[in-house]
């Protein structure tokens, strides 16, 4: 087993966790880390990063580093020219072994490894430090997320709320032929369980235990080859070498970009409008592309997307339950209301959406006096709704934020 400190890099704002080669565990922020963990390994949180394999016919390296990016470009939110690719040695089951990675993010945590003076040996990604055999499927539960692994290189990490529609989609698109025959949960110590749906078709083992996560990830260090992303390659922490890389993937926040209010239009029925309109220029993997970017935006605690419909429909469905227990008019009926009297060329730009004490709460800027005036006009006409507007006092600021809620809330003007 490899003898040395382990790190979580803080990708996600919180503080750093390490394990000592001692075995001591601590946390808090690198340059504290780097007092503790003298040229360990740092781990990469799996929300942040791909890891994945690719089947491809058998080709020279320098036709694989050319073909793979494109390849898997369809599947990845950024851009591929924004993204760091890594490679492993092909492999005649599995494929080529990739690691993709954000170079920005890269960057900005080497700067800070170095600003703290912590000089790690290494850095890898979390899912692939999990073990590993055919036919299992392997889970380590942490206090914020999950960690899969379900492959010699697959794996990912994912928001704890959002593991079971994650493993419902994961089950459901595994082919007979590779499909797991039993998944083992690994619970450290003060990690609360989880729930997983019934009719996975999965025998469960459940391993409760004393060790920290870190006590269980560092084990995973001790493997024939893995992505260290600092230098780019495929290698084996005990020595040698493996591969190359490539040179050069809660809670609402208090106003959505205009770019928000496009994802919830299609959410609340346009999306069909969209796909099946063979005029728009969308096909339905660009359009999920798209809807996965905006999820994003919106919702930026969640680092996996699996699906950003069904994800954003639960968040919407957890609204539309708080305003009927309030008796307030539901937000997708509200949100249709606004849509059916908006219209874009009326010299009103929306700037931000949400959802609050039972009403509609959208953040305008204004172009035309006349065109608001329309725009409150037709809402009112809507004999179910309760319009309220309120112009910001702000000498020289010309934003308005508009109100909308059902008749029973009261009326404005």
């Amino acid at each position: 087993m490899v003898e040395t400190g382990i790190i979580i890099l803080p990708l996600t704002g919180t503080a750093s966790v390490w394990r000592t080669a001692a075995g001591v565990v601590g946390s808090g922020s690198l340059t504290e880390a780097a007092q503790q963990i003298a040229g360990g390994v740092g781990v990469w949180p799996g929300t942040e990063v791909t890891v994945t394999s690719v089947a491809m016919p058998r080709m020279r390296r320098r036709q694989a580093l050319k073909a793979i990016p494109f390849q898997l470009e369809e599947g990845l939110i950024d851009s591929v020219e924004s993204l760091q690719f890594l490679i492993g040695n092909q492999e005649e089951s599995e494929g080529w072994p990739v690691t993709v990675v954000n170079k920005a993010q890269l960057t900005q945590m080497q700067r800070q490894l170095d600003s703290a003076n912590c000089g790690l040996s290494s850095v890898v990604p979390e899912p692939l430090l999990l073990p590993w055999q055919p036919g299992r499927w392997s889970m380590l539960l942490m206090t914020d997320r999950v960690v899969v692994r379900i492959g010699q290189w697959q794996g990912f990490s994912i928001d704890r709320e959002n593991i079971s529609l994650a493993m419902e989609m994961l089950v459901a698109e595994t082919d007979l032929e590779n499909s797991p025959k039993k998944l083992i949960i690994h619970k450290p110590k003060g990690v609360a369980d989880i729930d997983l749906p019934d009719g996975l078709g999965l025998s469960v083992e459940r391993v409760s235990s004393a060790e920290s996560a870190l006590d269980i990830l560092i084990r995973g260090l001790d493997q024939t080859q893995l992505p260290n992303l600092l230098s780019g390659s495929y290698t084996s922490l005990r020595g040698g070498s493996g591969s190359f890389s490539l040179p050069a993937m809660g809670v609402l926040r208090p106003y959505f970009s205009s770019a928000i209010l496009f994802a919830i239009l299609l959410l609340i029925g346009f999306v069909q409008t969209v796909i099946t309109d063979s005029g728009s220029g969308l096909d339905s993997a660009a359009l999920k592309k798209r809807m996965t970017q905006l999820y994003k935006q919106t919702f930026p605690a969640e680092k996996t997307v699996i699906d950003p419909r069904k994800q954003m429909e639960i968040h919407l469905n957890r609204m539309q339950k708080g305003a009927s227990q309030s008796g307030s008019k539901p937000f997708y009926q509200l949100m249709t209301a606004f849509q059916t009297a908006y219209q874009s060329n009326e010299g009103i730009t929306i700037q931000g959406v949400n959802y609050d004490s039972g009403g509609l709460l959208i953040q305008v800027a204004l172009g035309d006096v006349a065109g608001v005036d329309a725009l409150l006009s037709r809402l009112r006409s809507q004999s179910d709704l309760s319009v309220a507007f309120t112009k910001s006092k702000q000498a020289g600021d010309k934003t308005g934020v508009l109100k909308i809620s059902g008749s029973e809330s009261g009326s404005g003007s």
